[in-house]
């Protein structure tokens, strides 16, 4: 059973972690301390759970005059069943509905592209490397 858990509590807050760490500094690579950013302690952090053990994460943060999603991962056992987009879409409607902004922005890994593209985003700007890894900066507007 899938369950999303805004995260309140330290231990939630772990378990975010560890899927980030399993993903990105050891599926990809990336250096912990440019994962653990220090932005966690203002972002609103979402787990999913699949059968009460931690699946996916991602997290909303503020951006410019906005909010952005980031941090997506999914735990390599659990890809292929939704749960990726299961999370883009509960991150972009928190920011839509209960903060209010009408645009969700990403920085989306390049090989993500067509993944966020299928959610609805669009790709504007130019390529980009963060964290040794090429990106695009992709934006999706509220319905309505």
């Amino acid at each position: 059973m899938l369950k999303k858990i805004w995260v309140n509590n330290t231990e939630d807050k772990n378990k975010c972690f560890s899927i980030r760490e399993e993903v990105f500094t050891r599926e990809q690579g990336i250096p912990h301390e440019l994962d653990i950013d220090g932005s966690d302690e203002e972002a609103y952090l979402l787990l999913l759970t699949v059968n009460d053990r931690p699946a996916a994460t991602g997290r909303i943060t503020a951006c410019g005059s906005g909010y952005a999603i980031g941090r997506l991962a999914v735990l390599d056992k659990y890809r292929g069943r939704g749960l990726g987009s299961e999370a883009v879409r509960c991150l972009c409607g928190y920011i839509f509905d209960e903060l209010g902004y009408k645009v969700c922005t990403v920085h989306a890994q390049l090989h993500a592209a067509g993944f966020y593209k299928r959610l609805g985003f669009r790709a504007v700007g130019d390529i980009f490397t963060e964290a040794g890894i090429e990106h695009i900066t992709m934006v999706k507007e509220a319905q309505g």
